[in-house]
């Protein structure tokens, strides 16, 4: 799965539309009442059909009957007082992240809301222990003229209006969602144009901000084809990279006008995108540079690769080339060097009169008289283990850099062995592993001295049960890391089709979390588990999830029909969800193009904690 812009997935999902009459659809869709958009065409993973089918034939036959605890009892009251009071629809409600707080004798809820166009202010809801439900609105005292009439476009938005903002969002996810958008990049800078315009209509319609437009490109313009040339020369004249480099890669071209001044410009990017299959093995790589048209004057250029040895300089002099030659050094493609080619590429930075971005580095290129650049490693790896117990096993957690440099009046062989990026969690937090230093006399490699980033840091002693609490990793943690690594792998294999951990099955999401726990990570980071023997199965709480969804948010079997994944998950406790009790509970989150529909119940009886929708409109799913 590959991390796409929301241009992209716009885009890719726009593909065969014909957009005719925006204006009037929009304005009509302004006075309907809401409603469910049609079902849409998807490629459903087979086992996803099945299932959904099983359950949808199953009904509440399967479900043990809803039951509801006090506190979804108490919200389900505070949302129907906003709704009775200032007219919320139900899919309204789910644009506010609500708190809850208890007071002497009731209950507050605070509905404050996600990122809006324009303000909407923050409603409150006090649930007394006897009597009716107070609801009050940060804006009640505003004058009424700030948010009056059935358009988007006053200060503030009373909740009219946030309900025909989630309508007309609604409506915009359900048109993008009947196309196919395999082909957007066969597409032509014509229907680029086309398809742009609509989207910008649609996004004006919703009051919300609209930037630079995609267009055709005019009779006045460089054609595709000159910019296109004039890109690849741009990239191949700064990076040095070669042309059949650059051939290799997937293309894709873009036309904007800006609305500040009126300029024009082509965006041409070449990237692998395409071949990219899972988050575990993706080494992703971007070329792209912005073409003016019709001058042909290139800027915004940019090259990103997580492979450093893909990285290249122009040859020659370096004199004029600085951006390059600092991307080269930030992307590590300089550490990535042998000793010699660092003295060599060194020697013409410093040359080009760039020798600040060396870090006041004296780099020597090896030659007769010192230790060649094996030795010195094997015996920077003798001291390693000597001053740090770092072992050669170990070093698969490091990349290993060696440069012969001039301190002082002294000639070293530097190693450094950098911590790899390695997130092996849920939060993808990277392993607090370091960095090490080793500098060794050149001529008899005797080590002189050694340095570890993260000394100090940590003082506690751990065993095999608790180092997950360590705050860095020494060379006595290490090797159960690397356990740990080795016993993640396995489950990231038998997921990998999936493309992301977070998809896991919930007995794999079990083993994740409790591989996590028993080396000492904090419980309440890893809560997934298994049920037990007195709780109700997978089948038995996604029949009552879905139950709750046709009875609470009044669903019908046609938009189930419409959800694209359904993720289960069952977890030790509730604590991280609000005024969540301590009892194991199974978690739904339901996804469909409008947004995602999230059940929350406690496992053993199938007693409703949660039972909302997360409009894709807030931007919160």
């Amino acid at each position: 799965m590959k991390n796409e812009s929301l241009k992209t997935i716009a885009d890719r999902r726009l593909s065969a539309m014909e957009w005719t009459g925006g204006q009037a659809v929009l304005e009509a869709l302004r006075g309907a009442p809401a409603r469910r958009m049609p079902a849409t065409r998807r490629h459903y993973r087979l086992a996803l059909i099945l299932a959904l089918a099983m359950l949808l034939a199953l009904g509440t036959a399967v479900a043990l009957g809803l039951i509801y605890s006090e506190s979804y009892s108490q919200r389900k009251a505070a949302d129907q007082a906003l709704m009775q009071r200032y007219g919320f629809t139900q899919e309204a409600i789910g644009m506010f992240l609500v708190r809850q707080s208890d007071l002497e004798g009731g209950v507050r809820f605070v509905y404050e809301p996600h990122m809006q166009p324009k303000p909407v202010g923050t409603y409150t809801v006090v649930l007394p222990a006897s009597g009716d439900a107070v609801a009050t609105w940060s804006y009640d005292d505003a004058d009424p003229a700030s948010y009056a009439g059935s358009d988007l476009t006053t200060a503030i938005w009373d909740a009219p209006k946030l309900n025909t903002y989630v309508r007309l969002k609604n409506a915009y996810y359900g048109k993008i969602a009947e196309f196919d958008w395999e082909n957007v990049d066969r597409w032509t800078l014509e229907r680029r144009a086309e398809v742009d315009k609509m989207l910008r209509e649609m996004a004006e319609a919703c009051g919300e901000h609209v930037g630079n437009a995609r267009i055709a490109p005019g009779p006045g313009d460089l054609s595709e084809q000159q910019a296109i040339a004039l890109a690849k020369a741009a990239l191949i004249n700064t990076f040095g990279v070669d042309a059949r480099h650059l051939d290799a890669l997937d293309r894709t071209i873009e036309f904007f006008q800006y609305p500040e001044d009126g300029s024009r410009t082509y965006r041409v990017q070449f990237a692998n995108w395409k071949r990219v299959t899972t988050p575990e093995d993706m080494i992703f790589e971007a070329l792209g540079v912005d073409i003016a048209s019709p001058s042909g004057e290139a800027s915004r250029l940019h090259w990103y690769t997580q492979d450093p040895t893909r990285h290249t300089l122009p040859d020659g002099d370096l004199t004029g080339y600085r951006t390059a030659v600092e991307l080269y050094m930030e992307n590590g493609a300089f550490e990535a060097l042998s000793a010699s080619d660092k003295g060599r590429v060194a020697e013409r930075i410093v040359k080009a009169g760039m020798a600040d971005l060396l870090n006041d580095v004296k780099y020597v290129i090896p030659g007769s008289g010192v230790l060649t650049e094996g030795k010195a490693l094997s015996l920077a790896q003798q001291a390693l283990e000597d001053r740090h117990g770092v072992t050669q096993n170990m070093l698969t957690l490091f990349t290993l850099s060696a440069a012969l440099i001039r301190e002082g009046g002294n000639v070293l062989w530097q190693v450094t062995y950098t911590g790899k990026r390695v997130p092996y969690w849920q939060t993808h937090a990277d392993a607090p592993m370091g960095d090490y230093t080793v500098q060794l006399d050149a001529v008899t490699g005797a080590a002189v001295a050694s340095s570890w980033t993260l000394a100090g840091v940590e003082t506690g002693t751990f065993t095999q049960d608790t180092w997950g609490q360590a705050e860095a990793y020494d060379s006595t943690i290490l090797p159960w890391f690397m356990a740990l690594l080795a016993e993640r792998q396995a489950i990231v294999d038998r997921n990998a089709g999936e493309g992301d951990l977070y998809f896991m099955s919930v007995a794999d999401s079990a083993a994740y979390a409790e591989l996590f726990r028993r080396n000492g990570f904090p419980p309440e980071r890893f809560l997934e588990s298994l049920p037990g023997p007195d709780d109700l199965i997978q089948e038995q709480a996604q029949a009552l999830a879905l139950d709750a969804l046709r009875t609470e948010l009044h669903l019908s079997d046609e938009v189930i029909g419409q959800f694209s994944l359904i993720h289960p998950s069952f977890l030790m406790n509730s604590g991280n969800y609000p005024n969540g009790q301590r009892d194991p509970v199974w978690t739904f989150t339901f996804h469909h193009r409008e947004g995602i529909y999230v059940v929350v119940m406690k496992a053993a009886t199938g007693e409703l904690l949660i039972v909302q929708y997360d409009p894709a409109a807030s931007g919160n799913g």
